[in-house]
């Protein structure tokens, strides 16, 4: 690993992401368009932010936090857990077109407010957007901002909008309870505001600004004077009072008044120093100053005070040469000063929730919670891979750019390597090969007669004592020389560009965040960038055309999962899971055509606008994965240097995305988050519909189940529906989705808990306030299900090329395994079908059984072991005893009639496959079954399979006479025995048996086979087998 500086990075990214939220004040674009871009836009999607977390926002009593972000999306999370209950999509375009800076939520939670870089590129003006919380509907646009907009408050009472505008634009106020009209603007400022706050008994505004000044407003009944905008008599009259210069700092950044009314102390922190001062509110006169003794570097920017004002709470780019914290000091702002670690990089915003938590916004990006003692209580972080300082040996190339090393954390930490044509993402060092041509080399930094200097986190790179040509304020970090000595490679912050040895450029390319990292393959054919949005991407280096990018996720903490653990019974457990959790990962070429491991299709998404008034929709890869899943086509890219070329040798025609996506679909009652209290209630919903391709069917789903007995009226496009629904007594999740020929929605889901009525409750209402306390009566007795287990082995084969020593065995042991579970409580009955060297009728039969007999109490489990393979067309078939290679069709098992059987089942279903093992089935490699397609397709939420795969993509499974089976079922029956009981609780869940799968497989094949789980959005963990 190279001498990496983690400490300087922090710092230097700090100044980066400051100086970011100031560009749009310094930079206006000339061109604009008529409306958003109508070409679909790929973008990633992790489930959390991707990107700086610019601003946080909370209603009154603590239930939500809604936050804005570099990565062009509003995201609701819900307050106590964690849990990402909505993400919004306002439109955007290319580059920094809508960036969001600001985000604001009415005291109530009825409306979000959010703007940045938003709506320039088609107005030539800037807007906020306004959002239902409940829905995510984009009810209104605010047009006409001279600027970008760097921050927004509401006033207690819910009625006054602010937003404080880039440049010297100032300040405009929209009255939020009637129109959001707007009703005052000053734009006599001499730079851009950064800060804006509310009295709180509703009756002063302060705003800050970067010319030095703080500003009071007094709010008074009457009429409004000249100043304001929308003049109407009878409104409140918004005039502006005194004007303020501190000792404190010169760019005072972010101010906040004490809750308490009556209480008039102002907080104001500072852009160029670490320094808070508390004024009085009534006239900014200075009052006194936390105590900021031994803060030597970075700011306090952000502000805020404890909900009850006994703390003052402050943070920014300060780090002290360790993570950036949160200082907090008793007595507010007077007493001691504490240090609560927060974040790798800059804090980005403070608000404080009612129950004396501290919500943080951080640049990392993170969302964290913090308790009143500084505790963390949850810490959302990003899952994408720290590029930073990615140099040197931390980041090496194959000779031909197919097999790349690199780090998913800081300076090369938690190394990995990735072979694109082996499909294959291994953790640990790559391994040593000193044979010409196959080593993974670091990038080259010098050549004869050609010399580079000042370009490592530098603003002014030279070439052999020569200047090379920089935009303003643009910073490089990375660089690689090509292997002839004639040309270098320059990541900055905003470009990618190519000089000759002569300085003169010849090429240079927009990029998706800082190029931490270049390399150039040994061939000199291929360039590699590793970006801040935890990307890799490969370039032609001849004219720098994007060919190919790829995404691995770091997996973390999940909702309610702090990353310290405090106080978590099952921390060691937890970080184990974590540390074991398998990293997916997606390659893409630009017009998103991809190969992922399993459940990686979820990582990349369509944005499509619809329009500058709506908010746009999104489309996973994954719904779309029929067309776009081509792994045949990915594998081409970097042969030919080119997509088109690419998709020519695969036989691909490309047409246009838009023509070809599935319905949209919103539930509109019950809503998320909410209680029930009968088991009757009516669903509504809307259904958006793409062009006039009918609507083939609407599901419901019980935790990712199809929920039976639902009498939906015909799908009708755009218009709201209502269908009756019967729901057990429990907490669950309650899913929707729609489905055209192209395939099905991305589900909408609501969380519901069961909340129990005693008689004196009086009978149900419908459309009632289900959240509301009730009081308790007994539960409803629970009926147990029964486990129908369909076990089919294969190892007798007609065909003695094809023989197994153990699949046939596999499902004997499997069968038994499970059997064992009878009496011991979980099940009420298990009962197994065995089929042992089954020929095709036999099997079609026991799917047929199978489909039969479970009901929608029960669970049902498929195990398949044997042989799989692809037909010529990429077709999926599981071979029964007297299956022939060369007549699938009709003799083999089509993976649709397993699909068909697995979706249909009334009750969970569950499948364990093992039909990937080694041997010459098809008379080459290019026959072996890629597991991933049936893994990916099973667990869509249109076909809700929980899935255990013995292998992932093209990967052999193994079986041995030592073992005694294939080292899949020999791990899944130790598991099911017991060992896989991490929690000592009693019950094996699915994710307990993920991750000894997980272990255990690699252990026995020394990491040649690698087990897959994947299960469908919205399927909690449960038990599958209980101890005695």
């Amino acid at each position: 690993m190279t001498n990496a500086t983690p400490a300087y990075s922090r710092a230097l990214f700090s100044l980066l992401t400051a100086l970011a939220v100031l560009l749009p004040a310094l930079v206006v674009l000339p061109a604009w368009a008529a409306g958003p871009p109508t070409e679909p836009l790929l973008r990633l999607e992790t489930g959390r932010h991707t990107a700086p977390i610019r601003s946080i926002a909370t209603d009154r009593a603590g239930r939500w936090i809604v936050s804005a972000s570099d990565d062009k999306t509003v995201r609701l999370w819900a307050a106590d857990s964690g849990r990402l209950l909505r993400t919004v999509r306002p439109p955007i375009g290319e580059g920094d077109e809508g960036k969001l800076y600001a985000v604001a939520m009415d005291p109530q939670g009825d409306w979000i407010a959010a703007a940045g870089w938003t709506g320039d590129e088609w107005d030539n003006t800037y807007s906020i957007y306004l959002l239902e919380r409940a829905s995510g509907r984009l009810f209104k646009r605010l047009t006409g901002l001279e600027n970008g907009i760097a921050h927004l408050a509401v006033s207690a009472d819910g009625q006054w909008l602010a937003a404080c505008l880039g440049g010297k634009n100032g300040l405009r106020v929209f009255d939020a309870k009637n129109g959001f009209r707007p009703v005052f603007a000053d734009r006599d400022y001499g730079d851009s505001s950064y800060g804006a706050a509310f009295s709180p008994d509703g009756r002063r505004l302060v705003t800050s600004s970067l010319d030095g000044q703080l500003r009071l407003y007094r709010i008074e009944a009457g009429a409004q004077d000249g100043a304001g905008v929308g003049d109407e008599a009878g409104l409140p009259r918004f005039s502006l009072d005194k004007k303020a210069r501190l000792e404190g700092g010169q760019e005072p950044f972010a101010v906040a008044f004490h809750p308490a009314p009556g209480d008039d102390r102002l907080a104001v922190g500072f852009r160029d120093g670490a320094t808070v001062q508390v004024l009085d509110g009534r006239d900014l006169t200075p009052r006194y100053a936390a105590d900021s003794r031994g803060l030597y570097n970075g700011n306090l920017g952000r502000v805020a005070w404890s909900a009850d004002g006994e703390r003052l709470l402050a943070g920014g780019r300060y780090d002290d040469g360790g993570p950036n914290p949160v200082l907090a000091w008793d007595q507010g702002g007077r007493g001691a000063r504490a240090v609560w670690p927060a974040a790798d990089n800059t804090i980005m915003d403070l608000k404080a929730l009612p129950d004396g938590g501290l919500a943080v916004a951080t640049g990392d990006p993170r969302l964290l919670v913090l308790e009143a003692t500084g505790a963390r209580r949850l810490a959302l972080a990003a899952g994408i891979a720290d590029m930073r300082d990615t140099l040197g040996d931390d980041f090496r190339l194959s000779h031909d750019g197919s097999r790349i090393a690199f780090g998913l954390g800081l300076g090369g930490e938690a190394p990995v390597w990735f072979d694109i044509d082996q499909r294959r993402l291994q953790r640990g060092p790559a391994p040593a090969d000193d044979a010409p041509g196959k080593g993974l080399l670091p990038p080259r930094l010098t050549a004869p007669g050609l010399v580079v200097d000042g370009w490592k986190n530098q603003y002014q790179p030279e070439l052999n004592g020569k200047r090379l040509k920089l935009r303003d304020y643009e910073t490089a970090h990375s660089l690689a020389v090509t292997p002839d000595g004639e040309r270098l490679l320059l990541g900055t912050d905003w470009r990618l560009r190519l000089f000759d040895k002569e300085g003169r450029q010849r090429w240079e390319k927009a990029v998706p965040g800082t190029a931490w990292g270049v390399n150039i393959s040994g061939d000199g054919r291929l360039a590699v960038a590793a970006f801040h949005d935890g990307t890799l991407r490969w370039y032609r280096l001849e004219d720098g055309e994007p060919l190919l990018s790829l995404f691995v996720s770091v997996p973390g903490p999940g909702e309610g999962e702090a990353e310290a653990g405090n106080g978590n019974a099952n921390k060691e457990n937890t970080q184990k899971d974590n540390a074991n959790k398998a990293n997916d990962w997606v390659l893409w070429s630009p017009s998103g055509y991809y190969d992922a491991s399993p459940g990686g299709g979820r990582l990349i998404g369509w944005h499509l606008n619809n329009g500058k008034d709506q908010a746009a929709d999104f489309y996973p890869a994954s719904s779309l994965r029929q067309r776009f899943y081509r792994p045949d086509v990915v594998a081409q890219v970097l042969g030919e240097l080119d997509e088109g070329k690419a998709l020519a040798r695969a036989g691909v025609e490309p047409a246009p995305l838009a023509l070809a996506l599935p319905p949209t679909v919103e539930l509109l009652l019950p809503v998320d988050g909410e209680g029930f209290a009968s088991p009757r209630l009516a669903a509504q919903y809307r259904i958006h519909g793409k062009g006039d391709m009918p609507i083939t069917g609407v599901r419901f789903l019980l935790d990712g189940r199809p929920l039976a007995g639902v009498d939906a009226p015909k799908p009708v496009p755009g218009v709201d529906q209502y269908a009756p629904l019967t729901l057990p007594q429990r907490d669950l999740t309650l899913s929707l989705i729609a489905e055209n020929q192209y395939g099905a929605s991305t589900p909408a889901s609501a969380r519901l808990a069961w909340v129990e009525r005693s008689p004196a409750a009086g009978p149900d209402r419908e459309g009632a306030d289900r959240g509301t306390a009730l009081a308790l009566a007994p539960k409803a007795s629970v009926i147990r299900p029964r486990l129908y287990l369909l076990a089919i082995g294969i190892s007798g084969y007609d065909d003695e090329k094809l023989r197994l020593g153990f699949a046939a065995k596999d499902a004997q042991d499997f069968a038994r395994a499970l059997e064992q579970q009878r009496g011991r409580g979980l099940y009420r009955e298990v009962v197994v079908k065995l089929l042992a060297d089954a020929d095709r009728g036999e099997v079609l039969d026991g799917l047929d059984w199978l489909r039969r007999e479970v009901t929608e109490k029960d669970v049902g489990v498929l195990f398949l072991a044997g042989h799989g393979a692809n037909d010529d067309d990429g077709d999926y078939y599981f071979l029964p005893r007297d299956a022939g290679t060369r007549r699938l069709r009709r003799s083999a098992v089509a993976y649709f009639e397993v699909k068909k059987t697995l979706r249909n089942l009334a009750g969970k279903a569950l499948a364990f496959i093992d039909t990937c093992h080694s041997g010459n089935v098809m008379g080459g490699r290019r026959g072996v079954a890629d597991i991933n397609v049936i893994i990916n397709d099973l667990a869509a939420a249109e076909n809700g399979v929980v899935v255990f795969a013995s292998s992932s993509g093209r990967q052999f499974s193994y079986e041995k006479s030592d073992w005694g089976n294939g080292a899949f079922t020999k791990a899944l029956v130790e598991g099911i025995d017991g060992k896989a009981n991490y929690t000592k609780d009693g019950r094996i869940t699915i994710n307990q048996l993920d991750l000894y799968l997980s272990e255990r497989v690699k252990e026995l094949t020394g990491g040649r086979q690698t087990p897959t789980t994947n299960k469908p959005p919205d399927t909690p963990d449960f038990p599958i087998v209980v101890m005695p």
